[in-house]
């Protein structure tokens, strides 16, 4: 059975010292985040927010063709969660990157330890991204 959110442990009580710095370097190139319209004010509750590694984005976004629902399914986002014309938030030195515990507000019942999305896709927490720390664009420029 799954550990119930609110309950989960720290990875670090599960996870090699060594295998959470690779993951942290996973960031070193920046962080990213798919949404479905652009942000207005700090991104992200004040518990921090889920990032992908920007490297990995700007990989799904090409190989998904222009496809929105592709992109969804590569980021290992529900369907429809990024409505028809998402938009893409940068952040070149993102604060507090960690690995998600799994309490972290907007962590979906699909979360699973290890740092990863259920899909796959590495990701990790940052503090709440701050106006001035990001810029954002579209994903398919029209």
């Amino acid at each position: 059975t799954k550990t119930p959110k609110g309950k989960r442990p720290s990875p670090e009580t599960y996870t090699a010292p060594d295998a959470i710095q690779a993951h942290r370097a996973l960031f070193e190139a920046g962080a990213a985040k798919v949404v479905p319209q652009a942000p207005h004010g700090a991104i992200g509750p004040p518990q921090g927010t889920f990032v992908l590694p920007k490297s990995y984005v700007d990989r799904a976004i090409k190989d998904s063709g222009g496809d929105v629902r592709k992109l969804e399914q590569l980021l290992g986002l529900d369907k429809g969660y990024l409505g028809e014309n998402p938009v893409l938030v940068e952040v070149a030195r993102p604060s507090g990157l960690r690995m998600p515990s799994g309490n972290e507000p907007g962590a979906n019942p699909q979360w699973t330890a290890g740092g990863f999305t259920s899909g796959g896709v590495p990701e990790a927490v940052v503090d709440q991204i701050q106006v001035g720390t990001y810029t954002v664009r579209p994903v398919f420029p029209k």
